[in-house]
């Protein structure tokens, strides 16, 4: 994007970057870490909605699946999902709550990240359903934020199942692990659903002085462009 700022620019004025001075060439080392300075940093969780049907991407262990709409439409729970036809599901057929999905994905340093996900206890059992959200450093192992999502309402139309669920965190490197751990009370006629997991930067405000910086900057590619349409002419 930065690359293609500058072409453009050349192609729309007809001006060629200036020989001798290096002027303009100067002007694009600054530019383009301001550039940066203002954009987002992209973190992807692959499969965060399951709906390869397994588990691809995710590290899985304990009492946790992938379970589809139409499974549990024949096990007498109505309705679709509210987005695609796959989600996760903890504690099935009433046996020990100890499931564990984790993933690890790119981070950028000192980046501030959302995390998005969506869950709900399918079913009206006694227990509440509960799951707890660990970010680690991969390098460190330090813990970067903990949530807990619980639920003890329960529903069994499927679509009404999940709420969506925010929490945000800092990283401090170039790789970060999500995990989700089975927190639940009991699984006796419950489970939780998990779906629709997601990862996205919160775009930072640039100070002041960096859109100061870069107003300057642009205004001196416009006078290098008018003088050199004057000489030409």
């Amino acid at each position: 994007m930065q690359f293609s700022f500058l072409l453009s620019f050349n192609r729309l004025t007809k001006v060629a970057p200036p020989r001798g001075t290096n002027s303009l060439r100067r002007f694009s080392l600054l530019v383009v870490p301001l550039l940066a300075a203002v954009g987002t940093h992209a973190a992807t969780v692959q499969n965060g909605d399951f709906e390869s049907g397994t588990f691809d991407n995710w590290s899985q262990s304990g009492n946790v699946h992938v379970v589809s709409d139409t499974v549990l439409n024949q096990n007498s729970f109505p309705g679709d999902f509210a987005s695609g036809n796959y989600a996760a599901i903890f504690g099935t057929a009433n046996r020990e709550n100890n499931g564990v999905l984790s993933q690890s994905f790119t981070t950028t340093q000192a980046q501030l990240y959302q995390v998005s996900f969506q869950y709900g206890k399918l079913s009206s059992g006694q227990f509440e359903q509960s799951v707890e959200v660990t970010i680690r450093d991969v390098s460190s192992n330090t813990v970067l934020a903990t949530f807990r999502a619980a639920d003890n309402t329960g529903e069994s139309i499927i679509g009404q199942v999940m709420s969506p669920f925010t929490f945000n965190f800092a990283a401090i490197s170039s790789q970060s692990t999500i995990s989700f751990r089975d927190s639940s009370l009991g699984t006796i006629e419950a489970d939780g659903l998990l779906d629709r997991v997601s990862v996205s930067a919160v775009s930072s405000v640039p100070e002041p002085e960096t859109y100061a910086m870069m107003l300057a900057g642009l205004g001196l590619i416009g006078t290098i462009a008018r003088r050199r349409r004057a000489k030409q002419a």
